[in-house]
This record gives structure tokens, sequence and C-alpha cells, in this order.
């Protein structure tokens, strides 16, 4: 033992209180981020437990699901997802501009009935000046066998033409209440 005492030698520390001090200060810098550590380690462990606890609800939900999906009964339908929704709407808009499409052609072929409407009166009121005129220069009686076959071959043209108005007023009126419908 003797050895072992003349083995140690000692060290003069100048300012010993400020030393401490400072040894002091230090150990209460470890001792506060132990604390913060023990913190972290506990904020761990309770993440750990609710996410396991989590875990365990998403498994639940999951069974509870497909016991849900064979109690339901079997069918072709799809579901309609946010994506079908989108498409659909971009459908809807398209058949819109479509439709405002066949509007401003059923109104320009409206304006083009009309005026073939307008030009058929026309000719057709030329067509009685010109009989009417042709009738009063015309004094032979053969002329008149000529012009009463004449006549049935206008009145059947009137009457053929008649019939195409009637037609197209039919169609038009056909288009309008379908423009009306949309």
């Amino acid at each position: 033992m003797v050895n072992k005492v003349q083995d140690v030698f000692y060290v003069g520390i100048n300012e010993p209180s400020e030393l401490r001090k400072e040894i002091l200060e230090s150990s209460k810098v470890v001792i506060e981020d132990l604390k913060k550590y023990e913190k972290v380690r506990l904020l761990r462990e309770s993440k750990n437990k609710e996410v396991a606890r989590l875990k365990k609800i998403i498994k639940e939900i999951d069974n509870s699901f497909n016991k849900l999906k064979l109690l339901l009964p079997k069918t072709t339908l799809k579901p309609v997802t946010e994506d079908d929704e989108i498409l659909n709407h971009k459908k809807e808009m398209e058949d819109i501009d479509s439709i405002e499409e066949v509007r401003e052609k059923s109104e320009k072929n409206e304006l083009k009935l009309e005026e073939k409407y307008k030009r058929a009166d026309v000719q057709a009121e030329i067509r009685a000046l010109k009989a009417i005129a042709k009738k009063k220069t015309s004094k032979k009686k053969t002329a008149t066998k000529k012009t009463s076959k004449k006549k049935v071959v206008k009145k059947k043209a009137v009457k053929k033409k008649v019939a195409e108005l009637d037609k197209l007023e039919k169609e038009l009126k056909e288009i309008t209440s379908k423009l009306n419908e949309l």
C-alpha cells in the first residue's frame, strides 16, 4: 500500500471556486439535456403506442368493410369517382356547347327558310301576273285550251311547292320544338 501512495501527485489549480462554478454550470446543462432526452423518449413511446392503436383500428375497419362487401348484393355498377364526375361535367358542357351550335344553325336555317318562303311568294306572284298578262294578250280560243293545260301544270307545280313548303314548315316546327326542349 505504501507504493500506491507514492505514485499519487497533486496539481495546483488557480481559482478553484471559478472552476467549481463552471463544472456546476456544465452539469446543469447536462442535466437539462438529459431531461429533454427523457421527454423525447416518452414522446416516442407514446407515439409508437398510438401508431400501434391506429393500426389496430385500421385492421378493424378493413375487416368490417370486407364483411360489409360480403353482405351487399353483387352488381355490375361501377362506383362514381371524382374523375367520372369531372368527365360527366365536361360532357355536359360539350352538350351545352353543341346545343348552342344547333340553336345557331337552326336560327340560320329559319332565316334561310323565311327567305325561301319570301322568294317563293314573290315568284308565285310574278307567275300569276305573267299568267294574267298572257290571258289579256291572247284572244284566241285555242289558246285558252293551251292555257288551261298550262294552268293545270301550274296548279300541280304550285301544289308541289305548297307541299314542299308544308314539309319545310313541319321540319322547322320540329327543330324549334327540339330546341325548346333542350
